[in-house]
């Protein structure tokens, strides 16, 4: 029965593992995607690689267990959810200065078809 235990609570550590590896590719992606200017995010999972990790300390037959907590703790999606709370105070979501310009080079310049109601002769 301590074999099997044993057997559960490292296949819920490799899933831990996974998450973990998981959630940093995403933000590696998102990071890259941000650089080469596409649009597409790619979000991170908190607290699973937590809740895996602690239903595997309390299966786990060994005295050294309390090490089991490294996995979450290099878990960047759990750092985040540390982090929000700071992020919030320090201003929290912040418009991009782009989308609120007035530059008059950011209008669209006019087509045959306005110019035509404007005069109201073709051009």
């Amino acid at each position: 029965m301590e074999t099997a235990r044993f057997i559960s609570a490292i296949v819920l550590l490799f899933a831990a593992v996974s998450v973990v590896v998981m959630n940093w590719g995403c933000v590696i992606v998102s990071f890259r995607n941000e650089r080469r200017e596409i649009d597409r995010h790619h979000s991170t999972v908190p607290l699973v690689s937590v809740i895996l990790t602690v239903v595997a300390w309390l299966m786990i037959p060994w005295d050294g267990r309390h090490w089991l907590f490294i996995i979450p703790a290099a878990d960047i999606g759990n750092l985040m959810v540390l982090w929000f709370p700071f992020w919030l105070m320090l201003g929290g979501p912040r418009r991009s200065t782009a989308a609120d310009s007035t530059d008059p080079s950011d209008e669209r310049p006019a087509s045959s078809e306005d110019s035509e109601a404007e005069n109201g002769f073709p051009s």
